[in-house]
């Protein structure tokens, strides 16, 4: 990848964010991971569009871009440098062998960290106009990739189920195309069409 050469303490943050697949302040990544985000290593990380940093009150909250993700997969296929210490040259070859796992089953990093629900959350966002704003689910299984449709399904009914989530059919019916009836959800008898997040 294009990325500059980045110290291992940016990396170790990069591998924690991807582990913990949300958003982290500097205090929780403290606390699980013995790490903090800060200074040169934010901003290089940030310049390189690697992670997004949002101040919330006295502490950034950090999450991993979509280029973050990427870089994250592609570390899979690397090896250690050849000064690394022992445990990074043995983090390294547990890489090598999941990367290798990952493309018998033609799975990606993202899909194996993030859960699927919060993915739905995220694409959502990124789809709405406004919260509550409703998103066709053609226009957001469009965005969830090669994600099974079972899994999709499954994760739409329990957020049905949700404070702050809606699902319901479109109500003209007219309207719908062959993608937009295929992508539908059936929930209690009823195929819907449509999500409305609140926040």
């Amino acid at each position: 990848m294009p990325e500059g050469k980045l110290k291992l303490s940016q990396r170790e943050v990069l591998f924690a964010l991807m582990a913990l697949a949300r958003d982290v302040t500097n205090p929780e990544l403290r606390e699980l991971c013995g790490l903090t985000l800060v200074g040169a290593d934010r901003r290089g990380l940030n310049d390189q569009q690697l992670v997004d940093s949002v101040k919330v009150g006295p502490a950034f909250r950090h999450s991993l871009t979509d280029r973050g993700w990427r870089w994250c997969q592609d570390e899979f296929s690397q090896s250690a440098a050849e000064d690394a210490r022992p445990l990074e040259r043995v983090v390294y070859l547990v890489f090598s062998r999941l990367e290798k796992f990952f493309e018998r089953r033609k799975i990606t990093v993202t899909e194996v960290f993030v859960d699927l629900a919060e993915r739905i959350r995220k694409e959502y966002h990124e789809l709405a106009a406004e919260p509550s704003a409703w998103v066709s689910l053609t226009d957001l299984r469009s965005m969830l990739g090669d994600a099974p449709r079972e899994e999709v399904d499954q994760a739409l009914i329990t957020l049905d189920g949700t404070k702050n989530v809606t699902l319901m059919p479109e109500s003209n019916q007219k309207t719908l195309t062959a993608a937009d009836r295929a992508a539908a959800v059936r929930i209690g008898g009823e195929d819907n069409h449509l999500i409305a997040m609140a926040e």
